[in-house]
């Protein structure tokens, strides 16, 4: 039996447009952030990724606001059809 393959379907404009693009609610530019380490922001990123939904008690006012910002960033990728990438070393 031949081996089937897969035929991708070219993305219209308006698909390409909505699976790269986040709302403009979700679009925020969190750097640089001074008090936070991009260690940190990657940290928060696996765990929002994984599905953690409220930032961690002991993170103050910054980082809390920074959680809130990358979850809904995250969100909005996720709606759109996209995966997060995060970067490694």
């Amino acid at each position: 039996m031949p081996a089937r393959k897969n035929k991708i379907k070219p993305r219209t404009p308006e698909e390409t447009r909505r699976y790269f693009s986040q709302p403009d609610w979700a679009m925020k530019n969190l750097g640089p952030l001074p008090d936070i380490s991009p260690e940190e922001l990657k940290r928060m990123t696996i765990k929002i990724v994984l599905g953690e939904t409220e930032p961690p008690k002991e993170f103050d006012a910054i980082r809390r606001e920074a959680w809130k910002e990358l979850k809904l960033e995250i969100d909005a990728i996720h709606e759109a059809g996209g995966m997060v990438d995060i970067p490694g070393d």
